[in-house]
Protein backbone atom coordinates (compact mmCIF):
# COMPACT_ATOMS: atom_id res chain seq x y z
CA UNK A 1 0.00 0.00 0.00
CA UNK A 2 1.18 3.51 -1.24
CA UNK A 3 0.76 6.31 1.30
CA UNK A 4 0.77 9.52 -0.75
CA UNK A 5 2.66 12.52 0.85
CA UNK A 6 -0.39 13.79 2.84
CA UNK A 7 -1.51 10.73 4.84
CA UNK A 8 0.23 10.29 8.34
CA UNK A 9 1.41 7.40 9.20
CA UNK A 10 0.18 6.23 12.73
CA UNK A 11 1.88 3.84 15.30
CA UNK A 12 -0.16 2.09 17.87
CA UNK A 13 2.41 0.92 20.95
CA UNK A 14 0.23 -2.13 22.65
CA UNK A 15 2.32 -2.00 26.42
CA UNK A 16 3.51 -6.03 26.26
CA UNK A 17 5.03 -5.71 30.06
CA UNK A 18 2.71 -5.73 33.13
CA UNK A 19 3.72 -3.55 35.86
CA UNK A 20 5.06 -5.27 39.29
CA UNK A 21 1.70 -4.19 40.84
CA UNK A 22 -0.59 -5.27 38.06
CA UNK A 23 1.51 -8.49 38.06
CA UNK A 24 1.50 -9.46 41.44
CA UNK A 25 -2.49 -8.16 41.71
CA UNK A 26 -2.93 -10.81 38.41
CA UNK A 27 -1.10 -13.50 39.69
CA UNK A 28 -3.20 -13.43 43.78
CA UNK A 29 -6.26 -12.86 41.90
CA UNK A 30 -5.92 -16.42 39.81
CA UNK A 31 -3.98 -18.28 42.81
CA UNK A 32 -6.79 -17.06 45.66
CA UNK A 33 -9.91 -16.95 43.67
CA UNK A 34 -9.95 -17.80 40.32
CA UNK A 35 -7.81 -21.83 41.36
CA UNK A 36 -10.47 -22.42 44.23
CA UNK A 37 -13.86 -21.34 42.66
CA UNK A 38 -12.67 -23.39 39.29
CA UNK A 39 -11.56 -26.47 41.78
CA UNK A 40 -15.21 -26.25 43.33
CA UNK A 41 -17.12 -26.36 39.98
CA UNK A 42 -14.80 -29.15 39.05
CA UNK A 43 -15.54 -31.13 42.32
CA UNK A 44 -19.06 -30.09 41.85
CA UNK A 45 -19.68 -31.09 38.40
CA UNK A 46 -17.85 -34.44 39.21
CA UNK A 47 -20.12 -35.04 42.36
CA UNK A 48 -23.55 -34.04 40.30
CA UNK A 49 -22.83 -34.23 36.55
CA UNK A 50 -24.64 -31.15 35.97
CA UNK A 51 -22.83 -28.47 34.24
CA UNK A 52 -25.11 -25.59 35.40
CA UNK A 53 -24.57 -26.64 38.91
CA UNK A 54 -21.03 -26.65 38.35
CA UNK A 55 -21.01 -23.53 37.29
CA UNK A 56 -23.30 -22.09 39.39
CA UNK A 57 -21.17 -23.60 42.10
CA UNK A 58 -18.06 -21.71 40.39
CA UNK A 59 -19.81 -18.09 40.08
CA UNK A 60 -21.27 -18.93 43.50
CA UNK A 61 -17.58 -19.05 45.25
CA UNK A 62 -15.93 -16.20 42.93
CA UNK A 63 -18.74 -13.96 44.35
CA UNK A 64 -17.65 -15.10 48.07
CA UNK A 65 -13.83 -14.88 47.44
CA UNK A 66 -14.28 -11.20 46.03
CA UNK A 67 -16.72 -10.23 49.08
CA UNK A 68 -14.67 -11.85 51.41
CA UNK A 69 -11.27 -9.69 49.54
CA UNK A 70 -13.46 -6.75 49.79
CA UNK A 71 -14.01 -6.93 53.38
CA UNK A 72 -10.97 -7.70 54.04
CA UNK A 73 -9.54 -4.22 52.62
CA UNK A 74 -12.28 -2.26 54.15
CA UNK A 75 -10.97 -4.13 57.66
CA UNK A 76 -7.46 -2.68 56.67
CA UNK A 77 -8.33 0.74 55.87
CA UNK A 78 -10.51 0.96 58.98
CA UNK A 79 -7.30 -0.05 61.15
CA UNK A 80 -5.60 2.87 59.74
CA UNK A 81 -8.10 5.17 60.78
CA UNK A 82 -7.38 7.05 64.53
CA UNK A 83 -9.77 6.89 66.59
CA UNK A 84 -12.06 10.16 67.79
CA UNK A 85 -13.78 7.82 70.81
CA UNK A 86 -11.94 5.36 73.86
CA UNK A 87 -12.74 2.22 73.30
CA UNK A 88 -12.11 1.18 76.71
CA UNK A 89 -13.18 2.76 80.48
CA UNK A 90 -9.67 3.19 81.12
CA UNK A 91 -9.39 5.51 78.09
CA UNK A 92 -12.32 7.13 78.67
CA UNK A 93 -12.11 10.62 80.70
CA UNK A 94 -13.30 11.04 84.45
CA UNK A 95 -16.30 12.85 84.02
CA UNK A 96 -16.08 13.44 87.98
CA UNK A 97 -12.47 15.62 87.36
CA UNK A 98 -10.76 13.13 89.41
Amino acid sequence: MRYSANTRETRVVVPVALRALEAQRLVSMIAFQASPALAAGLIAYVHMGSVGNALLVTVAMLAALQLVEQIRHLVTQLDEVPRRFPVTDAEAPNPLGG
